[in-house]
């Protein structure tokens, strides 16, 4: 098991990042700690398949390619809030307590909510969605 690692947007001793304007978003992003996915067991959480993991993977492929679209458009705020998203996922994916349902609650449906309106980006909660119904 690993130890508490937290995770910041930002140093406190800055301004909270914003969305950039016309974004849809009204707060900045606020991404979660690590033990969420480590050290907060969730009862109904089980051990990834090897379809899960796969899945997960090209999941992570597909924001790595939004961020790098991003970050070409000047959008560099929501490339930001994107990958503090999706950078717990290899270090959790590997910890028999990671939790898919805690990953889509939190991160990727705050994201989400953060830019409703996202031009080109994917539905990140409905891929974790087909996902997590792979361990049915």
């Amino acid at each position: 098991m690993h130890g508490f690692i937290p995770v910041y947007a930002q140093p406190e001793s800055t301004a909270p990042a914003t969305a950039t304007e016309g974004s849809g978003a009204d707060e900045p992003y606020r991404p979660t700690s690590l033990h969420l996915y480590m050290n907060t067991p969730d009862p109904g959480s089980k051990p990834l398949t090897d379809a899960q993991r796969q899945a997960l993977c090209i999941m992570m492929y597909r924001a790595f390619c939004e961020i790098r679209r991003l970050g070409r458009e000047g959008s560099a705020t929501q490339a930001g809030h994107l990958a503090d998203a999706f950078h717990n996922i290899p270090t959790a994916m590997s910890d028999g307590s990671f939790s898919l349902q805690q990953l889509r609650d939190v991160d990727l449906l705050s994201y989400q909510q953060q830019y409703p309106n996202r031009a080109g980006g994917d539905d990140y909660v409905c891929m974790m969605d087909g996902i997590i119904k792979m361990q049915v």
